[in-house]
């Protein structure tokens, strides 16, 4: 009724606005942060922990099975790299785009070392988990499972039962045991390849190839999905008459409902001026109270910037002779993270930043979350010493101004430093606010972190409306 759909709606809402963050999401915490696991631990173990990113992200269950699927490709695209293209993946700077970019465009080396009916073929099955039950007795010959898993990420052969973890698109497991339900319902479409037994292999392989001639029974959706005794030329004739994977198509109408968010989702953000707001008409704004130049701020802003997060600067507008408030503005009208890269040191840094977040509402009818972040505490050497660090071409507050490091000093003193530090206990108490010591700690990981926190925030609805905030 109208209760449950009222209900549904909120859950609907974050669903969507996961999947407009979706390529941030899986590029950092999918990819980035899982290369330690992936070049130490192997795939099967980095499939296991990007099930859970997708579990603990909250990524769309439509999504899901795409999203692993590509993981699973780009598995695959580094197990192709030389040992000197593998240490480069850990390098500074983003180095893993440079290989994981023409990886998800499909033109990474997998793709270049395929044919264009190869690649079809392979296409067509990473939209599928393919589990390879090897009956014949025999270890499977490494060339077979290249045969029949022709691109496909290959992962650790399962013992007696098909222990491990679950099935995921794009891969290709192995087991010397008839499968069972808890294997292949999953969710997950799933395509079975038996092979039987030898000449002269012991009965018992034999009995359980008899086993598997009831599996379309066992697992849902596997009607038309098991197949027996094919050689690799059977196998590659029976992948032309499969079906597109059912993949493709719920993630092409998640994508289409996102698009088009109904009546009910835009009732659930809230009321506007037209009486009703969709979801793609709401900002976030990140801003920093309470932290004096030489704090990390922009530091902070770049790192948010890298994610895709639009920065507006007042260094920079007053270095080009622009207009901050007139920057803000514009940047809001479309962008839906926004940094507010301007310094907010007492109260009437935080009233203006209301007034200029409010006049933006209205003037582009959107709506306004604030995402205030402040230090734990100053550190009044660190800063300054920071500040002394800044080379001439600077926009932000150096020493090279005129006047020297004494009106520098002046400047960041009592212009910053002194009103930072008798409003931070207040600033502590405001609506929302995160509270951070990451602008103290030695090299990049504190920032790092700050900026995946808040980008969790953002993706989750997890700050104050502008209205509750002020």
């Amino acid at each position: 009724g109208a209760a449950g759909a009222a209900g549904a709606a909120p859950v609907r809402v974050l669903a969507i606005a996961k999947l407009k963050c979706l390529r941030y999401l899986v590029r950092t915490f999918g990819v980035r942060n899982l290369l330690s696991v992936l070049l130490e631990h192997g795939p099967s173990a980095y499939l296991a922990r990007a099930a859970k990113f997708c579990a603990n992200w909250g990524v769309p269950e439509a999504h899901r099975p795409a999203t692993l699927s590509a993981l699973s490709s780009w598995a695959r695209e580094v197990g192709m790299l030389s040992a000197l293209e593998r240490a480069e993946l850990t390098g500074r700077g983003g180095s893993y785009l440079r290989f994981l970019e023409p990886c998800l465009e499909g033109r990474g080396r997998q793709h270049a070392a395929s044919s264009p009916a190869d690649a079809g073929r392979s296409e067509k099955l990473r939209g599928y988990a393919m589990l390879l039950v090897n009956l014949t007795g025999a270890p499977l010959p490494p060339e077979d499972l290249a045969a029949y898993g022709r691109g496909l990420l290959p992962l650790a052969r399962r013992g007696g039962g098909g222990g491990g973890g679950k099935l995921q698109p794009g891969t290709v497991a192995t087991t010397d045991f008839p499968p069972g339900g808890r294997l292949l319902n999953t969710g997950v479409p799933t395509l079975v390849l038996v092979l039987p037994p030898r000449d002269g292999a012991d009965s018992r392989w034999r009995k359980m190839y008899e086993r598997c001639a009831g599996l379309e029974s066992v697992g849902a959706g596997l009607k038309g999905r098991v197949f027996r005794g094919l050689s690799p030329a059977q196998w590659d004739e029976a992948v032309k008459g499969l079906p597109p994977s059912p993949l493709a198509a719920a993630a092409a109408a998640a994508a289409a409902e996102s698009d088009g968010v109904g009546a009910a989702v835009a009732g659930a953000v809230g009321g506007g001026p037209a009486g009703a707001r969709r979801l793609e008409n709401e900002r976030t704004v990140v801003a920093v109270a309470a932290l004096p130049p030489g704090g990390g701020k922009s530091t902070l802003f770049r790192r948010l910037q890298e994610a895709g997060w639009q920065v507006a600067s007042s260094d920079e507008e007053r270095a080009r002779g622009g207009s901050f408030d007139e920057t803000l503005s514009r940047v809001l009208r479309s962008a839906p993270a926004v940094c507010y890269d301007k310094n907010l040191p007492d109260a009437n840094g935080l009233s203006k930043l209301c007034r200029v977040l409010r006049a933006a509402e209205t003037r582009h009818g959107v709506r306004v979350r604030v995402l205030l972040v402040a230090p734990r505490s100053l550190r009044h050497d660190v800063m300054w010493a920071r500040v002394g660090a800044r080379a001439a071409t600077d926009h932000a507050l150096t020493q090279h101004i005129e006047g020297g490091a004494a009106k520098a000093y002046e400047i960041f003193n009592a212009v910053f430093f002194e009103p930072s530090r008798k409003a931070l206990s207040s600033v502590h108490r405001l609506p929302g606010v995160l509270v951070s010591d990451a602008f103290w700690a030695e090299g990049a990981e504190g920032p790092k972190e700050l900026a995946e926190e808040l980008v969790r925030r953002a993706t989750a609805g997890d700050a104050p409306t502008l209205a509750e905030f002020a």
